[in-house]
């Protein structure tokens, strides 16, 4: 049982975050994504899972609005956002993380965590610092949030370390709390516990389901389905590009189709 089992299972429509409708993409006549369908909740964490190929990471860019479907549509908070550039689905409250790190290895971490805010909030924070009273207190506060994130997710011995020196796993969280500092309405996490041991992969299950329980709406891919299954409250399986299968991690597991999926039988490996 995860810990967000013991929250309400009722959802309404206004509840809803994100949906993904009927979502196509291809690539010099390939078909990457194939007619995907599915919904992400306030509240809820989704576990996006799949065999190499199956066109996850190509989904997440097609909410993020790196790429464009071919057919489909994408809704956030209602609104369709289908040929919106990133940096604005950033300000539409879409925060985003990448199967690579993308911090800036000269930058310690906490200056890589205050990065998470939207370009328009930095250019103001950068504007306030010089010319309003009371902006330089706002800097110290928000540096002091970010202080605490990264204490929040055990990283407070390399508050002060340049990115490019710290171990591969301490990358990985510090890029989930540098989207967390953006105060994200939907949380797109790429292989968030790649790199994590068995304990800090649960911690990190622990903490997206705290931040689910405070509202947010959270996706994440990832290989480890002990971590998925700790932090998610439903599963969306792909394979091939297609929505393969859907429900609690206990029924994903138990699900023929993925176990195929998943051992190269059936249409696992075809993308």
């Amino acid at each position: 049982m995860t810990l967000l089992d013991s929250r309400s299972e009722e959802t309404t429509l206004d509840d809803c975050v994100l949906e993904v409708d009927g979502v196509s993409i291809q690539f010099g006549g390939v078909a990457a994504l194939k007619g995907v369908s599915f919904r992400v909740h306030a509240g809820e964490v989704v576990g996006l899972i799949g065999p190499n190929g199956a066109g996850k990471s190509t989904m997440l860019n097609c909410i993020c609005g790196f790429y464009r479907p071919t057919a489909g549509r994408v809704r956030v908070d209602g609104t369709d956002t289908v040929g919106t550039v990133p940096h604005l689905m950033r300000s539409r409250g879409v925060a985003r993380t990448f199967q690579e790190t993308l911090l800036i290895d000269d930058l310690s971490l906490i200056d890589n965590v205050m990065l998470g805010r939207t370009v328009q909030r930095r250019r103001d924070l950068l504007r306030g610092v010089f010319t309003l009273p009371g902006a330089s207190r706002h800097y110290r506060e928000q540096r002091e949030r970010a202080a605490m994130l990264l204490e929040e997710y055990g990283l407070r011995t390399y508050t002060h370390t340049a990115a490019g020196s710290v171990p591969y796993g301490v990358r990985k969280l510090a890029e989930v709390a540098r989207a967390q500092f953006a105060e994200p309405r939907l949380l797109l996490l790429d292989e968030p516990a790649a790199g994590l041991g068995p304990v800090e992969a649960e911690n990190l299950a622990d903490r997206l389901a705290s931040l689910a329980a405070s509202g947010i709406a959270v996706v994440l891919i990832d290989h480890n389905m002990d971590f998925v299954a700790r932090a998610a409250d439903r599963v969306v399986v792909m394979s091939a590009g297609a929505l393969l299968a859907e429900g609690t991690p206990t029924e994903i597991r138990q699900n023929q189709l993925v176990t195929e999926a998943y051992l190269g039988r059936g249409r696992g490996n075809r993308a």
